[in-house]
């Protein structure tokens, strides 16, 4: 196996599935409007409530209320 330094580059267009990057780009853009109203009740679901305890315990930590 040889080793891999530095990050890969990002694979071609898919042209089966898009005729040019612009198209992935107006897609991908789309797929985020769409599911960026839903990403703060996921987050929470996924990671059962902790974000909440863990901002509240920061900002006790730190001095500060919440």
């Amino acid at each position: 196996m040889t080793e891999q330094h530095g990050p890969l580059p990002p694979h071609q267009v898919l042209t089966e599935y898009y005729a040019e990057a612009a198209q992935r780009r107006t897609y991908i853009d789309q797929l985020f409007d769409r599911s960026a109203r839903h990403y703060d009740w996921i987050n929470g679901l996924m990671s059962f409530g902790s974000g909440c305890r863990y901002r509240r315990q920061a900002l006790l930590r730190a001095g500060l209320k919440p």
